[in-house]
């Protein structure tokens, strides 16, 4: 029951949080936000390390955390030959909250009445544990690009919700209460496609 209400809990934050965003958007000219999606470009290329068995891309995004400038940092592992990533490496600074794990949820991007927004489906929502808790990083990994549930069938492919949705937001608590970070999927979706 606990865990029911504190999974509510999070998805109300969630969508708080998100629709804020989504507010702001509605509220910018479409020219701001162009210039926006242009600045954007650039700080959501990943950065590619090509090695013989394969490829790693690395992305670490800044955001507000109190008073300082953190980074959550997204690394995908691709081998050659394959379409689907050996693993997605999620870590955000410690100290989070081990026990509450990592949450994220999808958006598109979208255009209403001649303004962009930011649609979240909340049905795309979902979590992960931590695996490793150290003095600078928590990390979660996801394996083959699939978090599984509580049993085989149960399983949500998260890489194929990196490729069809625009955004991903992830949230997690720490010391001073939940953090979240929004990562542009457009670079992600051009730059996995030049893979081998």
């Amino acid at each position: 029951m606990a865990r029911k209400i504190f999974s509510l809990y999070i998805f109300f934050v969630f969508a708080f949080s998100i629709s804020s965003v989504c507010e702001s958007y509605a509220q910018q000219s479409n020219e701001h936000i162009k210039a926006l999606a242009d600045s954007a470009a650039k700080s959501f290329t990943w950065d590619v390390q090509k090695v013989e068995k394969g490829a790693l891309m690395y992305l670490d995004v800044p955001f507000q955390r109190g008073d300082s400038i953190a980074y959550l940092t997204l690394t995908v592992a691709k081998m050659k030959g394959t379409d689907r990533p050996d693993v997605i490496s999620i870590m955000v600074p410690s100290p989070a909250k081990k026990e509450n794990g990592l949450y994220f949820m999808f958006s598109k991007t979208v255009r209403k009445d001649g303004k962009f927004g930011v649609e979240p489906d909340t049905s795309s929502a979902s979590s992960i544990g931590f695996i490793d808790c150290n003095s600078e990083f928590c990390t979660a990994r996801i394996k083959d690009g699939y978090i599984i549930g509580k049993t085989k069938e149960a399983k949500t492919d998260v890489f194929r919700e990196f490729l069809k949705y625009d955004h991903v937001w992830f949230l997690y608590f720490d010391s001073t209460g939940h953090q979240s970070v929004s990562v542009p999927l457009f670079s992600f979706k051009k730059q996995y496609k030049e893979l081998e």
